[in-house]
């Protein structure tokens, strides 16, 4: 590896850093169990699985390697978000931190003898728009992809980068099987398969709850992984008790629309008293109390 290339590397990595830190999603590790290896014609063994795979899974390699830059050639990284529509928060915040990564990398020194320039791209909430903005980036000349914080916009565009060996570095995405898309895909959070189980111990040993109505949005890759690594391991805190699994347009009409808040007394579970919180795994949920003193005492026995 020339110094140059790892330069660029690091470049990439300050980019994804940024845009974790802005986005909101907290402090996070690198996956575990993957590897680094994008050599072609290659495979890496990936143990960073979904709970219950009996064996670990073979991780493909591009079939070319990634482009190259050019001494003296401008450095395009693509950071890829939801900049419109419903995601448009994370996307924003995403975008906003790419900018302050970079502002921050060049005070540091840069890459002497090339300038690093941040191409936007818009997946629109969408995923297919995400695969659209990740080939437009691509010809646009990225030799390197920042994004998505769905997993389900990052799968489209790692399947994009895929064949042109751009590596791909997801902020947010936590889908366990994410970097399976190859071993030119990386993340720089933990997975469902983290903060599922992390989260029911929250519920059941701080907040006291012992019955749960669980709302997933099946169009979503990543409320589908986090609801079920939630139940499962929900199920275990609390032995005999069942978690309510309320899939959408069960729950409410719409895909958990922006009143929500008004909706969750209605939900059939509630009001025939089988359950005393919801937990929503999706990204358009608006909890009814947002303040920790109100949801403490709201939870009051």
């Amino acid at each position: 590896m020339t110094k140059e290339y790892f330069s660029i590397k690091l470049g990439v990595a300050a980019l994804a850093l940024g845009m974790i830190a802005a986005s909101g999603c907290g402090d996070k590790a690198a996956d575990p169990g993957t590897t680094t290896t994008t050599t072609t014609g290659t495979t890496a063994t990936n143990t960073d699985k979904p709970a219950g795979d009996a064996a670990a899974t073979e991780r493909k390699a591009p079939p070319v390697d990634g482009p190259k830059v050019a001494d003296g050639e401008d450095i395009k990284i693509s950071a890829i978000g939801s900049l419109t529509g419903d995601q448009k928060p994370w996307g924003t915040d995403s975008l906003d931190g790419a900018n302050m990564a970079l502002e921050d990398f060049n005070k540091q020194g840069g890459i002497p003898g090339h300038k690093i320039v941040i191409l936007p791209g818009d997946s629109a909430s969408k995923p297919e728009q995400a695969q659209t903005a990740a080939e437009k980036a691509i010809a646009d000349g990225a030799i390197a992809i920042v994004g998505e914080v769905a997993s389900g916009h990052t799968i489209q565009i790692a399947k994009s980068a895929f064949p042109k060996g751009i590596p791909v570095v997801a902020v947010g995405a936590t889908k366990t099987t994410l970097t399976n898309e190859g071993t030119n895909v990386f993340r720089v959070c933990y997975t469902d398969d983290v903060q599922g189980p992390v989260m029911a111990k929250f519920a059941y040993d701080k907040l006291g709850l012992r019955k749960m109505a669980l709302m997933t949005d099946n169009k979503q890759p990543y409320s589908q992984g986090l609801s079920a690594s939630f139940a499962a391991a929900f199920k275990k805190f609390s032995l005999n008790q069942s978690v309510l699994h309320l899939q959408e347009g069960e729950a409410v009409p719409q895909m958990l629309p922006p009143a929500l808040a008004e909706t969750i007394p209605n939900l059939p579970a509630i009001k025939k008293g089988h359950t005393v919180a919801v937990i929503c795994s999706g990204f358009g949920c608006k909890p009814p109390i947002s303040e920790p003193a109100e949801l403490e005492k709201a939870l009051e026995p």
